[in-house]
């Protein structure tokens, strides 16, 4: 039987996926807590080994995270993490000038509520990854555990981190970064499957300064009125010079890649968030839930509730994009 091409780039972009993280500290917070993260070039992560927190990012609503949600930060975005009554107005650095990491590097928090544990640190993609994909990559990706297929053995991984920091035997340090970089490269891997699949990985070395800006520019900043005019003077190029080379280039005009662009995040939206269908159509350049709607039928072939229904069970990848 032959073999799809997609698996074919799959299977291309899996072999050259290569993580390496460090860990900075396990925190122990009890409630009430919350803390800002300053931006910084350096990619970061936040594991949460249990209880639940909300991540904050930019003006956009707090985002829960429960045990085994992954958040990845590749882009090093200002964000802020808290118990959901505090208002995070203290920096990470000044919190720990205040309450400074014990020796076994644990970040601690007291107080009467409950208690959240999180596993922190920074990562690199330790070999690029090929084509345009990097580019692509979104600046922020929370990995949903419960939907998720790493669910069947993410228990037991979570346990074995617990008992690492609980009896911090030699050794723990690495063996908590080597974990952490199996639910990163998952974290990976699903976004790439989605990527290919829904065909917004183009494998085709861009050597079109114009068009590779073009397709920058959609894919960082979708939620806004594009039309073929606005896109065209953006990069410096007539409608036909736009439309010609760009097709030739992807395989697809501006616009619909546009509208390819929106809806697969719509789609990581309504897969791993709670977030209503109004606040998805905002966050990706729809002016209203109709015209989502709408959109995602055709192109899709189904509701928007139907795919949140169907896609609880299989692997998918919340693309918190900055729309900047």
């Amino acid at each position: 039987m032959l073999v799809p091409p997609e698996a074919d780039a799959i299977s291309d972009a899996l072999r050259s996926l290569s993580v390496q993280s460090s860990v900075f500290c396990m925190s122990e917070l009890h409630a009430p807590w919350g803390f800002t993260v300053e931006s910084s070039t350096v990619a970061k992560f936040h594991l949460v080994l249990a209880g639940s927190c909300w991540l904050t990012l930019d003006d956009r609503a707090p985002v829960r995270l429960n045990a085994g949600d992954l958040v990845l930060l590749h882009a090093g975005d200002e964000h802020s993490l808290g118990d959901g009554t505090d208002p995070a107005s203290i920096s990470l650095d000044e919190l720990l000038r205040s309450s400074p990491l014990l020796d076994d590097l644990t970040l601690r928090i007291d107080g009467p509520g409950p208690v959240t544990r999180l596993l922190c640190g920074g990562f690199v993609l330790g070999v690029e990854l090929p084509g345009s994909s990097t580019s692509l990559l979104p600046r922020v990706l929370l990995v949903d555990a419960a939907a998720l297929a790493i669910s069947a053995w993410l228990e037991p991984v979570l346990l074995t981190l617990a008992d690492e920091a609980e009896k911090r035997r030699p050794g723990t340090r690495v063996m908590q970064a080597k974990i952490a970089e199996v639910f990163i490269a998952e974290a990976l891997r699903s976004w790439l499957i989605d990527a290919v699949s829904s065909g917004l990985l183009v494998e085709a070395e861009l050597v079109d300064k114009p068009i590779a800006q073009a397709l920058e520019t959609i894919r960082q900043r979708f939620n806004e009125p594009w039309t073929l005019d606005r896109l065209a003077k953006h990069v410096g190029l007539s409608r036909t010079a736009l439309a010609t080379r760009f097709s030739q280039r992807v395989g697809d005009s501006p616009m619909r890649y546009l509208t390819r662009v929106r809806l697969s995040h719509a789609a990581g939206l309504l897969a791993t968030t709670r977030l209503g269908h109004f606040e998805i159509a905002r966050l990706t350049g729809y002016g209203t839930e109709a015209a989502l709607a709408k959109a995602f039928r055709r192109e899709r072939g189904e509701t928007l509730g139907a795919h949140r229904a169907a896609a609880r069970g299989t692997p998918q990848v919340d693309l918190l994009e900055s729309a900047a």
